[in-house]
């Protein structure tokens, strides 16, 4: 996770799985602005169950992330 000034404040790693994601959002879900998924072939299913969970969702491609890293209030990357 991110601050308004693309310093890292948190990092975790959680299982490619809605209900992981979910709960390790779960804790800052009332500061975050936003969720960036980095495109792959499961960002997508990913991106579509979080949505419906009301995560504010985006997928970026990989050689756009750092430059949304900069712009972004929090974000958060899931890894499997």
């Amino acid at each position: 996770m991110l601050d308004a000034r693309g310093k890292t404040v948190h990092e975790t790693i959680a299982v490619t799985d809605p209900d992981a994601v979910s709960s390790a959002l779960e804790p800052y879900a009332n500061r975050i602005v936003r969720v960036g998924l980095e495109a792959s072939s499961i960002a997508g299913w990913l991106h579509g169950e979080l949505d419906e969970i009301s995560f504010p969702m985006i997928l970026v491609e990989a050689c756009i992330t750092s430059l949304l890293a900069l712009c972004a209030t929090i974000r958060f990357v899931a890894g499997s």
